[in-house]
């Protein structure tokens, strides 16, 4: 997933400073990290219980990141309410608690997109331009961050000559297949087919890979 996204508005979700991330949800900040300890402790001669911190320049190599993760949040909520017409931002950050001014972002993201129309007036507000079956995951991760998986060797070079296209370079297969992986599974898997249960949704996101 791609970490640029930030509109420069100290309200923007976070970005990732790492170049590509898939795999793990959003990361959370340092405050959040779950702690653990090496040992329970606090007998007679045991030593305290240890605390492990990620390192300060620790990053996870491969995550989803917020965008991704409230413009999904953002379109199914809209496609679940297809065909009872616009919603306002405000009432969709309340209803998946969630930030109104990240709420807001996401939706003109989408909406330059083509994803969502928006309606002017007193009752106007949001809603999806298309038929759910007819966006997928991939649509709305693209919309909301450009890329659904950034490849170092297009975006972040490790090196001008080793990542050139004339270069040879046996890892950039690897990332390549990767990304066509993965845009495979986020173009098979439609917001209607979110709108189901988990368990099938896993096993229409399963199906959609083994095409």
């Amino acid at each position: 997933m791609p970490t640029d996204g930030s509109s420069g508005s100290s309200a923007s979700p976070e970005r990732a400073s790492s170049p590509s991330r898939w795999a793990s949800a959003s990361a959370p900040s340092s405050s959040t990290t779950p702690r653990r300890a090496e040992r329970a402790g606090g007998k007679a001669g045991e030593p305290a219980p240890i605390e492990l911190h990620p390192p300060p320049w620790y990053d996870p190599a491969m995550r989803v990141t917020t965008w991704a993760e409230y413009g999904l949040i953002v379109s199914l909520s809209l496609a679940k309410r297809a065909g009872e017409g616009p919603v306002a931002a405000r009432e969709l950050a309340e209803q998946e608690r969630l930030p109104h001014d990240y709420v807001e972002q996401i939706l003109l993201r989408l909406r330059r997109a083509g994803l969502v129309d928006s309606v002017r007036g007193v009752k106007g507000g949001y809603l999806l331009a298309r038929e759910p079956e007819a966006v997928t995951v991939k649509d709305v991760i693209e919309a909301s961050e450009h890329y659904t998986f950034e490849v170092n060797c297009d975006l972040h070079p490790v090196d001008p000559q080793r990542c050139s296209p004339g270069s040879s370079c046996s890892i950039r297969p690897v990332w390549r297949l990767l990304e066509q992986r993965i845009n495979e599974l986020l173009a098979g898997v439609s917001l209607a087919d979110l709108m189901h249960d988990e368990p099938q949704v896993y096993q229409i996101a399963g199906a959609s890979v083994g095409r």
